[in-house]
C-alpha cells in the first residue's frame, strides 16, 4: 500500500521574503571590496530627465533651429521668445524619432556610475582618515571650523570624482552635439575616444573641465555657507530643523545651482569649441574660437547670452544677442513647426 506524503504548504509570504533578502543582500554587496556597494552605483531615477538635459546642452552649444519671435514684455519692452522646451523636443523627435529624445543616454549612465563609485569612494576615506569628525550626520552645522573643513573634504571629493569621470561627460555632450550635423564619430564609445586623441590628444579629453569643476567647488561653498546662515538664523527664531529642512535644501539648491550656471554654459560651449572639436558641425555654432574659458566667458558675457538655457519653459533672448539671426539649421525643419 503506498504511502501517502504529507501536503506541505509554503507560504507566501516567506518566499516572497526571501526574493526581497536576495536583493538587499546584492544591493549591498561591496563592489570592488571599496566603501561603495551595488546599491550606490546603480543608474538614478533622475536619467528618465535625459531629454531635459539634451535640450540643455544644445541650447548653451548655441543651437536655435527654430527662428525667434519678437514679443513684448510685461513692461512694454521688446524681446526674442524661443521656443519652450515642449516645442524643441518635438522638432528632435520629428527629425530623429522618440528614441532620438534620449541620444546619449549611454553615456549619461556610464558617467553616472563611474562618478557615483568614485565620489563614495573618495568621500569616505576621506572621512575615515583625515576627518573623523565629519563622519555624524550634520556636523558641518556645529561650528564654522566644521563648516569649512566639511567645504574642504567635499571640494576635494568633486574634483577628484569629476578628474575620473569627466571624459565621459566630454563624449556625452559631443554626442548630444552630433545632432547638429548628423555626424557619427561619437556613437561608440571606440569611436568617440580615437576621435578626441585624434584632434586633440590626451589634454583633448578634459575641453571645458576648469569652468565645470570650479563652478561644482563654488556650489559646494555657496550651498554650505548659505545652509549654515540659515540654519543659525532658524534657531534663534526657535524654528524646529524639521520644519525647515526640506523647503530650506530646496531653496538654497535652487539658489546655488542658478549663480554657478554660467560656468556650466561656458565648460558646454568650451567642449564643443574651435580645432579640437573641428569633426563636428557644433564647433561653428560655438565660434569663435577661445584661446580658454575665460575669454570664452567674457565673450558670452559682452553678448548677453552667459545665461542661456537657464530656463527651458520661458526663454527670452535680448536684442543684441547673436542668436537673434542664428545660423541656418543644418537640418531641414519640418513644415509644420515653422513659425511655431
Amino acid at each position: 500500500m503506498a504511502s501517502i506524503q504529507p501536503r506541505i504548504d509554503i507560504d507566501d509570504d516567506d518566499e516572497e521574503e526571501s526574493v526581497f533578502e536576495t536583493i538587499e543582500r546584492l544591493l549591498n554587496t561591496p563592489v570592488l571590496n571599496s566603501y561603495a556597494v551595488v546599491g550606490d552605483i546603480l543608474p538614478r531615477p533622475g536619467l528618465i530627465t535625459h531629454p531635459v538635459m539634451y535640450m540643455g546642452t544644445l541650447v548653451r552649444i548655441g543651437y536655435e533651429p527654430m527662428p525667434p519671435k519678437l514679443t513684448k514684455s510685461i513692461f512694454g519692452r521688446t524681446q526674442l521668445q524661443l521656443p519652450g522646451f515642449f516645442t524643441y523636443m518635438k522638432y528632435i523627435a520629428q527629425i530623429d524619432g522618440f528614441w532620438g529624445c534620449y541620444r546619449g543616454l549611454k553615456y549619461n549612465i556610464i558617467y553616472s556610475i563611474i562618478y557615483q563609485f568614485t565620489s563614495i569612494n573618495v568621500d569616505r576615506y576621506q572621512k575615515a582618515n583625515y576627518y573623523p569628525e565629519l563622519r555624524i550626520e550634520d556636523a558641518k552645522y556645529i561650528d564654522t571650523n566644521h563648516l569649512a573643513r566639511s567645504i574642504v573634504c567635499d571640494s576635494m571629493t568633486r574634483i577628484v570624482s569629476l578628474s575620473v569621470a569627466y571624459p565621459i561627460h566630454l563624449i556625452m555632450i559631443r554626442s548630444m552635439a552630433q545632432f547638429i550635423g548628423r555626424e557619427t564619430y561619437y556613437d561608440t564609445l571606440s569611436g568617440a575616444i580615437s576621435d578626441i586623441y585624434e584632434t586633440s590628444g590626451l589634454l583633448g579629453f578634459y575641453a571645458g573641465f576648469a569652468p565645470y569643476v570650479i563652478g561644482e567647488c563654488v556650489f559646494i561653498f555657496l550651498e554650505s555657507s548659505l545652509m549654515y546662515t540659515l540654519r543659525e538664523k532658524f534657531e534663534q527664531f526657535g524654528i524646529a530643523k524639521s520644519n525647515s529642512s526640506f523647503i530650506t535644501n530646496t531653496f538654497v539648491n535652487i539658489i546655488a545651482r542658478t549663480l554657478v550656471y554660467p560656468f556650466k554654459v561656458v565648460s558646454t560651449v568650451m567642449a564643443c569649441n574651435g580645432h579640437n572639436c573641428r569633426s563636428l558641425a557644433a564647433s561653428a555654432y560655438t565660434a569663435p574660437e577661445h584661446l580658454n574659458w575665460l575669454e570664452c566667458w567674457q565673450t558670452l558675457w559682452s553678448r548677453g547670452e552667459i545665461k542661456r538655457g537657464s530656463s527651458i519653459w520661458w526663454r527670452y533672448q535680448p536684442i543684441t544677442s547673436s542668436l537673434m539671426f542664428p545660423m541656418q539649421p543644418i537640418i531641414r525643419m519640418p513644415n509644420h513647426l515653422k513659425g511655431f
